[in-house]
């Protein structure tokens, strides 16, 4: 309620959440709500006729608004690679919905870049949002063919971090809150840890993905 400045990202993890967000989205206006599937939230007693069937239901929400598509992904730690036929369908079923509305996309990648970077061929014009990047400088360079932002927690820090500044254009980087228990927090965080011209740059950054 205290925050006065730029726009919030809150996506939904499901189907189920997405009417509340839509609700919280009309009080506060400066939060920009995002719509999609988590693969955390994607359960293994599911049957594809099911998954494809929830993937409609979002689908038929996301062309009623402007939202972005988000999060979407694969997360191929062993907790959850029992689903792991049913994460990709649901990230190419929204991908195809993200190109045919050219809606930009929100990944969540876990242990599965290369398979990310495989099934993105088909997509070469879909904005894509890296949520908590962690590769290494040659994923960077592939995933820069594409247009394509990188998140980074304000909480990371160390040589690798470094290193990977070093070749992610500035233009390309999102600030992320994830992890921090207040805003008060984060914005004292930002004040401390960053220039201000970088924070500046990653609103600026969020606004054009936005778009």
């Amino acid at each position: 309620m205290s925050w006065t400045g730029h726009s919030l990202l809150a996506c939904s993890t499901g189907l189920n959440d997405i009417a509340e967000l839509q609700r919280l989205e009309q009080q506060h206006p400066q939060i920009q709500t995002c719509m999609g599937w988590h693969p955390w939230m994607i359960s293994p007693t599911l049957s594809l006729l099911d998954i494809t069937q929830i993937c409609i239901q979002i689908a038929n929400h996301i062309e009623h608004t402007h939202t972005p598509i988000g999060e979407i992904g694969m997360d191929l730690h062993p907790k959850w690679r029992s689903t792991i036929d049913h994460q990709r369908h649901v990230l190419i079923y929204l991908l195809d919905l993200a190109a045919q509305l050219q809606r930009p996309v929100i990944l969540h990648i876990v242990r599965a870049h290369h398979e990310i970077l495989r099934i993105l061929r088909s997509y070469p014009s879909v904005k894509i949002y890296l949520h908590g990047f962690r590769g290494n400088r040659e994923l960077v360079q592939q995933y820069l063919k594409y247009d394509v932002f990188f998140g980074f927690s304000v909480l990371n820090s160390g040589l690798h971090y470094n290193q990977l500044a070093n070749v992610i254009p500035p233009e390309r980087v999102l600030l992320e809150s994830d992890g921090l228990l207040s805003l008060s927090k984060f914005q004292h965080l930002c004040q401390h840890k960053y220039h201000s011209s970088l924070v500046s740059i990653h609103y600026a950054n969020f606004s054009q993905f936005c778009q």
